[in-house]
């Protein structure tokens, strides 16, 4: 069990956690929220995750409190390039950000829930 905000208000959720070889790679399990597949020596990887998000807003003028929740699932395909240039090395993909929907509550205390729409997304990441 671990607790966890990424699927709106905290709570305790099962987990599981775990590994194992497949045909043609290795899966990695954090259930419930992620699963990724990635080939035998690592270049290329495919990742859906559950990804989210909780700030804290704070007004002292007018006194207010608030939050912003942002959930959303993430689908990714990437691509590992390793040692490019003195060990370093660059990720590329793409990915889908999926059910995405952010929570917050107005001036008023009228709590907002708002579904955004899917967006397709790239990604680039340096590593060293």
């Amino acid at each position: 069990m671990r607790g966890d905000h990424r699927f709106g208000r905290f709570q305790w959720v099962p987990a599981l956690r775990g590994g194992f070889a497949a045909g043609y790679g290795q899966v990695t399990l954090d259930l419930p929220r992620m699963v990724r597949w990635r080939s035998p020596h690592g270049r290329w990887s495919l990742k859906a995750a559950r990804q989210g998000e909780k700030w804290g807003a704070l007004d002292d003028q007018r006194g207010l409190e608030s939050t912003i929740r942002l959930e959303e699932w993430q689908l990714t395909l990437i691509r590992r390039f390793s040692s490019l240039y003195r060990g370093m090395g660059v990720e590329l993909g793409a990915g889908m950000s999926l059910d995405t929907r952010v929570r917050y509550r107005e001036e008023n205390g009228r709590l907002i829930r708002q579904t955004l729409g899917d967006q397709p997304f790239l990604l680039v990441r340096l590593h060293w």
